[in-house]
């Protein structure tokens, strides 16, 4: 399940409200929209020396046209047919032109900077290779890029051009009336995510006697801690990520700190496998029976603060 909170405007067009009638809320994505004026982050710029480009409102319909793109095939096709190496700020024209009228939106999936540490466990992963192999004849290592839902980081990767490249993209879309959205993925990032050394609290806690039983389930950090994979509780745990505890306050500001980001770099989120966020949910994988530690549900839910609080920036 993934979730979109579409913010219509109001009556009175203000951003954020939601419809009195009508779909106010859509299975897929979170859509915002940024107030007329509204300042580029710091360092981002439109290429015009000392000045900061203003943000304008999209105008993205009740029921938007959206195309998905992986980031990486995108580029490396278009880079085929160029005969050179791209990144998003070079994608040539004729691979944006035709997108002009038919979508609304441009869903940019894998945009965020890959784990090395889930890389290196897909290669090692003798179903991963031959799934890999099948669906592409005589791929290498150098075809195996690792799972772009075990986020290392919520920074545009390098090799898709960084956040100027993103930037780049994001301008000429909206030049021909498209917005852009990419991923966040609030259940769980990647096992050597920096957050996993300098604050493992923020994830749920394995204990020693259910790593014994179920190795598969948990994984030590560098420093020790024993923390349990990224689950949906009807299949196994992602062995490439670590699940974020969702009853942790500190864990939970941390995630909307991160969507607020995001949310400075495109028009739109896709919040992936967002009912594993729900707080009965996250009770029933985590109340204990699966041998791992998490506190009390919070009173709120999670999406409550995190939609609250990007409402309120945007």
């Amino acid at each position: 399940m993934n979730v979109l909170i579409y913010h219509k405007p109001g009556p009175a067009g203000n951003a954020g409200e939601r419809p009195a009638s009508g779909p106010g809320w859509i299975p897929a994505f979170a859509c915002y929209r940024s107030p007329i004026g509204m300042r580029a982050p710091a360092g981002r710029r439109d290429g015009r020396a000392g000045r900061d480009r203003p943000h304008r409102p999209m105008r993205i319909p009740r029921n938007p046209r959206l195309l998905e793109v992986n980031a990486r095939l995108w580029l490396r096709r278009a880079g085929r047919r160029t005969g050179s190496p791209l990144d998003l700020s070079a994608i040539p024209d004729d691979a944006l032109s035709p997108l002009s009228g038919r979508f609304d939106l441009l869903w940019l999936m894998g945009v965020w900077r890959r784990s090395p540490a889930a890389r290196q466990r897909a290669l090692r992963d003798a179903v991963i290779r031959a799934a890999c192999s099948e669906a592409l004849p005589g791929c290498s290592e150098d075809d195996v890029d690792g799972s772009p839902y075990a986020i290392h980081a919520y920074e545009p990767d390098p090799i898709l051009g960084g956040d100027a490249g993103l930037a780049a993209l994001r301008r000429r879309l909206r030049g021909i009336g498209i917005g852009l959205v990419v991923d966040f993925v609030p259940n769980h990032l990647a096992l050597d995510h920096p957050w996993t050394l300098a604050h493992p609290e923020r994830f749920v806690r394995g204990e020693e006697n259910a790593h014994r039983s179920r190795p598969d389930d948990f994984f030590r950090t560098a420093r020790g801690d024993l923390l349990a994979h990224g689950r949906d509780p009807n299949f196994p745990p992602w062995n490439d990520t670590a699940q974020i505890d969702f009853f942790s306050g500190e864990a939970r500001c941390a995630l909307v700190g991160e969507l607020l980001s995001i949310a400075e770099r495109a028009d739109g989120v896709r919040c992936d496998m967002a009912m594993l966020a729900l707080n009965d949910v996250f009770s029933r994988v985590w109340g204990g029976a699966r041998g791992a530690t998490a506190g009390p549900a919070p009173a709120t839910e999670f999406w409550s603060e995190a939609i609250g609080a990007v409402k309120e920036r945007h």
